[in-house]
């Protein structure tokens, strides 16, 4: 081997090896003081029950106050979640657990105004499943049937009925996971059960 082609293989060699010794990112370190789990339409928060029957304020009782409640929206900042309420009911319609800030559109601008300060770190599982900010995109387009979630009216938004609740995962424009949501769904006419 030439001397000029060896010195080219050897610079080669050297950024290879630096490209290569990048450190990982990290494994995001999950809060195992909040566990949210949901089995079919039962939603637990650290074992105690999220009762749909009952209030927001009941709600609270269990996951502590609301950092606010504002047009039908109660945020937790300081966990990483939200629940809808209908204006003029207290009763909880759909919990929202937000796990990244990525829109469904690189042209969105801006994050609205009732997502959470932080996002959530603790622990998700939805029906025996671990959720988590690592789940991907293309993850979710593999394994959906073995989730029984079905892509739904984006392609970045996958969703799954149970029992007259419809729980969705979305995805941002960079595929990564933005949010878990479990809804009641609207009957014929609109308005809640």
């Amino acid at each position: 081997m030439s001397p000029p082609l060896r010195r080219a293989s050897l610079a080669l060699i050297l950024l290879l090896g630096a490209a290569c010794s990048e450190p990982a990112k990290p494994a995001p370190v999950l809060d195992e003081r909040h566990v949210i789990t949901v089995d079919g339409t039962t939603v637990r928060y650290n074992g105690q029950l999220l009762d749909w029957n009952g209030t927001v304020k009941d709600w609270e009782k269990v996951l502590g106050p609301a950092s606010r409640d504002e047009e039908g929206v109660a945020t937790w900042d300081d966990l990483g979640f939200f629940v809808f309420h209908n204006r003029g009911s207290p009763h909880p319609t759909s919990l929202a657990v937000l796990f990244g800030r990525s829109r469904h559109s690189g042209a969105s601008e801006g994050t609205p105004g009732h997502w959470p300060a932080v996002l959530f770190r603790g622990r998700l599982v939805v029906d025996g499943t671990p959720v988590h900010p690592g789940l991907a995109l293309s993850a979710m387009r593999r394994d959906c049937g073995t989730m029984h979630f079905t892509r739904g009216y984006l392609p970045t938004i996958y969703t799954k009925s149970s029992a007259g609740y419809l729980l969705g995962l979305e995805f941002g424009h960079d595929e990564s996971l933005t949010e878990f949501s479990i809804s009641a769904q609207l009957p014929p006419g609109g308005s809640p059960q």
